[in-house]
């Protein structure tokens, strides 16, 4: 038998996304699929069929300028380039257990870029498919 594990959700944790499981639990193939699209994956296992969902975000952040101090206004610095800027990209592995054309398990796997924990990072898949959890 197929089991699926919650990813573990530590203190940069989603309440949202820990939730999910058991709020999808139940939920109509059909339902689903209006939801979350196309599945990356379909694969038959023991007891059922398992959708995959991969999901990737990137978040654009500007880095500030120090104020130049009183006085400075209309200085050299109005001629730098624009600030620098940051992309944060996140990923969202969601698995879904399906029996009998309804969701029985799900697991939520968000990470940052660097491979560490980001749960929040499937809370825009999760509220898409609760409408707003």
């Amino acid at each position: 038998m197929l089991i699926l594990l919650t990813a573990a959700c530590g203190g940069s944790g989603s309440h949202l996304v820990e939730e999910a499981p058991s709020r999808f639990a139940g939920m109509d193939r059909r339902t689903l699929n209006a939801c979350a699209g196309t599945p990356t994956a379909v694969e038959d296992a023991a007891g059922g069929t398992v959708l995959h969902y991969e999901m990737s975000s990137a978040r654009q952040v500007d880095i500030p300028r120090p104020d130049p101090g009183p006085g400075r206004v209309g200085s050299a610095s109005d001629a730098l380039p624009p600030p620098p800027s940051v992309t944060y990209r996140r990923n969202c592995s969601a698995r879904f257990l399906v029996r009998d054309g309804r969701v029985v398990d799900a697991a939520f796997d968000g990470r940052a870029a660097g491979g560490e924990p980001a749960p929040a990072a499937c809370e825009p898949f999760v509220r898409r498919c609760l409408r707003g959890g």
